[in-house]
């Protein structure tokens, strides 16, 4: 497995050899605590290299070690590299992946478009606008009316729940999860997305974000017949923004071997007739 310089945590369990020299692991996590550098040594994994991205050491939660985000409109940061992978071929139906990342929110008012994507991409490297890739996003509109939260395959938005940006708080940290369990039927996945304060420091408890009392939680079936049969899955990160986050932290993938607390707060809203709203 290739050195990562600037991963400070990795919990990983290496199974066995992937196809293009990857090597195929069942979690993956940093924390950016210690060390120091830059994080372009692996953030082009994919070809598609991360701009105004620096490591900092009181950058991320707590006022530890983070990645600070800066002014492009077109960051891209993908962890784990080339040679970390995750074998969805033999995974069995209802087991699935948990990814998260945390973020703070640095503006409320702006109408410039900010953008969070954490997900799964094919082998064969493509990104998360492909339309084999399978994720979870946060995106501020260009006009700053609205912060939405949806789950996504490719350009396909599955769901979607959508709330004033005024509702998040500048200067906190909140998280972003996106879950996903392979279903027994062919090409099919669950996919569900979650959005978390975990306050201004970012060590608060995790909290399920409410917009007016409703769970910030989107979830549905996402069909994938690409990932679903490829046994070097690549997580990846995107993080596009101007002004709406300004730094990331705790990046990682999780094994999740039966249905997650997330995904029973997604059943349980079902049950209770309490959907989302739109607007």
């Amino acid at each position: 497995m290739k050195n990562l310089p600037l991963l400070s945590s990795i919990g990983s369990v290496l199974l066995a050899a992937a196809p293009m020299s990857q090597a195929v692991i069942t979690s993956y996590f940093s924390d950016f605590n210690s060390g120091s550098g830059t994080v372009t040594d692996y953030t082009a994994a994919n070809g598609d290299p991360a701009v105004d991205f620096a490591w900092d050491a009181a950058a991320g939660v707590g006022g530890g070690g983070g990645v600070l985000i800066g002014s492009s409109a077109s960051n891209k940061y993908y962890l784990p590299d080339d040679t970390s992978a995750f074998d969805f071929t033999t995974l069995p139906s209802g087991d699935g992946y948990r990814v998260t990342a945390d973020f703070r929110w640095s503006d409320s008012t702006s109408t410039d478009l900010t953008v969070i994507n954490i997900g799964f991409v094919p082998s064969t490297g493509s990104t998360m606008s492909s339309t084999t890739s399978m994720g979870g996003s946060l995106i501020r509109a260009a006009d700053g009316s609205t912060v939405t939260l949806r789950l996504r395959t490719g350009s396909t938005n599955v769901d979607t729940m959508s709330f004033g940006q005024d509702s998040l708080t500048a200067g906190n940290w909140y998280r972003l999860t996106y879950e996903v369990t392979k279903s027994g039927t062919a090409n099919a996945f669950n996919g569900i997305v979650t959005l978390y304060s975990i306050g201004e420091d970012g060590l608060d408890a995790a909290q399920v974000f409410l917009d007016g009392g409703t769970p910030a939680s989107v979830s549905g079936s996402q069909t994938n017949a690409t990932l679903y049969e490829d046994g070097s899955v690549i997580s990846v990160y995107d993080v596009r923004n101007t002004n709406g986050i300004n730094a990331v932290d705790n990046l990682g993938v999780s094994y999740i071997p039966e249905p997650s607390a997330a995904a029973m707060l997604g059943l349980g809203a079902l049950a209770f007739g309490a959907r989302r709203r739109r607007r």
